[in-house]
C-alpha cells in the first residue's frame, strides 16, 4: 500500500510543477508582449516647421545718438579733418547710428589694452564706466570671443553703453586719449590706476576705423 501512495505524490508534485512552470512562461509572455508594443502616440501637427528661440529675438535696447541730418553733415565733416587710427568696431551691433553705419560714444571711458582674453579683465573698466554714467571703449589687439560677446550684450540691453575696436594701433591710440597701454596681467589684477582710463570729448568707430574727437 506505500508504494501506490509515494507514486501519487510524486505525481502530484510532477504536476504542480509543470503548471508552475507553464504559468511563469505565460507571464514572461505577457511581459514581452507589454514591452515589445508600440505605444500610442499623440498626433503631431506638421502644418509648419518649428519656431526656435533665439537670443537675437529679443528687442534690442541699443540707444541710438538720434542725429539730425545736419549734425551728421557737421561730424562727417569734423572725421574728415581728424586723424584716424586703422580698426573699426568688432561687431555691427555697436553701430548706433543707423544711417552713418557708426558707433559713437560721448564723453566715453578709454581702455586700451594689449589683449583681452577673459571678460573678468574688463570688471574695473566696466564698474568706472557705470559709475561715470558714461560709456566705455575697449581697444585691444585681440579681443576672445566670449568677451566680445559680453560687451555686446550689454550694449544691446542698453546696460553699459560700449564699443569694442580691435586695433594694431594701441599705443598711438592711447596717447591720444591720455592713457597707458595696460598688460593682461594688469588687467587680471583686479585693480587699474588711474593712467590706465583715458578720455575724450567723443570716440567715433566705422567698420574699419576710428576717430578720437576733442583727445584729452
Amino acid at each position: 500500500m506505500v508504494w501506490p501512495i509515494v507514486i501519487t505524490v510524486a505525481a502530484l508534485s510532477l504536476a504542480a510543477v509543470v503548471v508552475a512552470f507553464l504559468v511563469d512562461r505565460a507571464s514572461a509572455q505577457k511581459r514581452r508582449e507589454i514591452f515589445d508594443a508600440v505605444p500610442d502616440r499623440p498626433e503631431l501637427d506638421d502644418s509648419g516647421s518649428p519656431h526656435y528661440v533665439r537670443p537675437r529675438a529679443a528687442a534690442s535696447r541699443l540707444a541710438t545718438v538720434g542725429l539730425s541730418p545736419d549734425e551728421r553733415a557737421e561730424l562727417q565733416s569734423r572725421l574728415e579733418q581728424a586723424a584716424a587710427f586703422s580698426g573699426g568696431w568688432a561687431a555691427r551691433e555697436f553701430v548706433n547710428d543707423p544711417p552713418s553705419q557708426l558707433a559713437i560714444l560721448r564723453s566715453p571711458v578709454v581702455l586700451v589694452a594689449g589683449q583681452v582674453s577673459d571678460a573678468r579683465q574688463l570688471y574695473p573698466a566696466m564698474t568706472r564706466a557705470k559709475d561715470s554714467s558714461t560709456g566705455l571703449v575697449v581697444v585691444a589687439e585681440a579681443i576672445d570671443r566670449a568677451t566680445l560677446a559680453g560687451l555686446v550684450m550689454n550694449a544691446e540691453a542698453g546696460t553699459l553703453p560700449c564699443v569694442a575696436v580691435v586695433s594694431p594701433e594701441g599705443a598711438a591710440i592711447a596717447r591720444g586719449v591720455g592713457s597707458d597701454v595696460v598688460s593682461g596681467e594688469d588687467l587680471f589684477s583686479g585693480y587699474l590706476p588711474e593712467g590706465s582710463f583715458g578720455h575724450c570729448e567723443s570716440w567715433v568707430s566705422s567698420g574699419e576705423r576710428s576717430w578720437v574727437l576733442g583727445a584729452a
